[in-house]
């Protein structure tokens, strides 16, 4: 099994490179996908609220400022005011949370086959990839795999590189990512451990 996003380019790499193996859609990247399209509908709508036209009086120009305020303020909560797109994009969001939460990989492609052509544009694209990628997603639903452990371990190396301001070269970020790890020393004597000898490593 190999567990990866839905990045095409990795899709065709693992496709070339494992063609037996058991493609996973990370469940993670699925709802990234999800709460990225809502949250670009709601970039989309805001910003009608930040355009003022010729004949806007002050009072309509205030409430637009106010809208688009609450719009960008409480973006994690379901506004008062619903644009009736936003509204429908919202459940058919939370029907998809629903069927996903459940495993319910049928139901959660009911939802958006029966969406697809009513949905906003800004859902189409990620639509468009989940059907792409059906059969793997329904892996996600069928398996508990995840490359959450691996995207930790990769955040983690970053982080190292970015408080080192860099590194003058591949060896020194490799052996401080070695001692953050706790890889740097031998673990067959728990009791007596003994550091690494990079220099040899590095031959």
């Amino acid at each position: 099994m190999v567990c990866t996003d839905m990045n095409a380019g990795y899709m065709a790499m693992i496709k070339y490179i494992f063609p037996n193996a058991t493609v996973i859609i990370d469940r993670f990247h699925i709802i990234q996908a999800l709460n990225n399209s809502l949250n670009n509908l709601r970039i989309h709508i805001m910003k009608r609220f930040n355009t003022v036209l010729k004949d806007d009086t002050k009072d309509e120009i205030k409430e637009k400022e106010q809208i688009y305020k609450q719009f960008k303020a409480y973006w994690k909560l379901l506004l008062k005011r619903e644009d009736e797109v936003l509204k429908d994009a919202y459940y058919t969001t939370q029907m998809l949370y629903d069927a996903f939460d459940v495993r319910n990989y049928k139901g959660f492609f009911d939802i958006i086959n029966s969406n697809r052509d009513t949905i906003a544009e800004e859902f189409s694209a990620t639509f468009k990839t989940f059907i792409n990628n059906k059969s793997y997603i329904e892996n996600s639903l069928r398996y508990n795999l995840s490359n959450g452990p691996i995207e930790g371990i990769i955040n983690k190396v970053k982080n190292i590189k970015r408080t080192g301001y860099g590194y003058r070269n591949f060896f020194s970020l490799k052996a401080r990512a070695l001692i953050v790890f706790n890889l740097g020393y031998s673990n067959t004597d728990r009791n007596v451990k003994e550091l690494i000898d990079y220099d040899n490593l590095a031959a």
